[in-house]
């Protein structure tokens, strides 16, 4: 199975390796033996590891790790507030210092996502690698959806939370004035914006933004009008890493400095956890795949969003 690559969000075989694989999932399919049903699980379930992340891109914002068993590796966020000052005159002649009271510590809390994939072995035997490969690919997809959901949600709380870090945009496109404030907001606040997130469609609206001369985005260096001319937008536009997902909301746009100065995490308790069975009532295989995720933002005065407003 070593010869199953995947490119381009899905998988690849060689003509010769179909054939042979086919072939296989044929027999299987029209036998009743269980020990090869399980043989074909243990064979066909890494694949998913593969495409779990396809159509993911909430983590861009987040730091990720894995935490084995939270019983044992419990996961302690601390919760700390500025405390220490520096004075020209103390009232008594000396240093004063400053003794840090007892730091609060934080927990996250999980969420469990769970696919299934049930395969009929008369569909397996006709249909082959093309119905199993593509509903692999599926549950990947719909576990980095979920994922999303779970990252999304953190990312707008996080961003609600301060004032004016969630301004409009009106007209119903991306604005280079709109972008524009929100780089010296963050500029002077003394934050730097690494990552911008945005949907793939209304990235274009970049191709429509015009200088203070009012000179157009295409009259710029020769290498940005390529870019204007292939993508329709320029990439590293203040000095950020964009990032244009289909999957992004397409009326949002994000705006943050790295994980590590936005306090971003997210954890997955216990890793990719796979199961399978055969039901020989209804004779089919029984696939399932479950993971544990929780996140958490700590600090949501380095997260701005840009909403586009019509």
């Amino acid at each position: 199975m070593d010869t199953i690559t995947y490119r381009n969000g899905g998988f690849e075989l060689e003509a010769s390796v179909r054939e042979k694989l086919n072939a296989h999932l044929r027999r299987i399919g029209l036998s009743g033996d269980k020990r090869m049903h399980e043989m074909l699980a243990t064979t066909i379930l890494p694949p998913i590891k593969q495409t779990a992340d396809y159509v993911e891109w909430t983590k861009v914002f987040y730091q990720s790790y894995d935490v084995g068993n939270p019983a044992l590796d419990s996961v302690r966020i601390a919760v700390d507030n500025p405390s220490m000052m520096a004075l020209y005159t103390s009232p008594t002649g000396s240093v004063e210092f400053v003794r840090p009271g007892r730091t609060t510590y934080v927990a996250p809390s999980y969420k469990m996502v769970d696919a299934g994939l049930e395969i009929g072995w008369d569909d397996m035997a006709s249909a082959g690698w093309d119905i199993l490969g593509a509903k692999i690919k599926e549950v990947g997809e719909e576990l980095a959806r979920k994922r999303d959901e779970q990252g999304l949600a953190i990312l707008d709380a996080a961003a609600e939370t301060v004032s004016d870090h969630a301004p409009d945009t009106s007209g119903g496109a991306m604005t280079k004035a709109g972008v524009d404030a929100i780089f010296r907001a963050a500029a002077t606040a003394g934050w730097q914006i690494k990552n911008v997130v945005i949907n793939s469609g209304t990235i274009m609206d970049m191709s429509d933004w015009v200088w203070s001369d009012a000179s157009h985005l295409w009259d710029m260096p020769r290498e940005l009008g390529n870019s204007l001319l292939k993508d329709f937008y320029v990439s590293g536009y203040g000095g950020a890493n964009w990032f244009a997902f289909k999957e992004a909301p397409a009326a949002k746009v994000y705006f943050a400095a790295e994980p590590a100065a936005c306090g971003a995490y997210r954890w997955r308790w216990g890793g990719t956890r796979t199961a399978t069975d055969i039901n020989i009532v209804r004779r089919t295989d029984l696939y399932t795949w479950d993971e544990k995720w929780g996140h958490y933002w700590g600090n949501p005065y380095a997260l701005w969003r840009m909403d586009i407003t019509a």
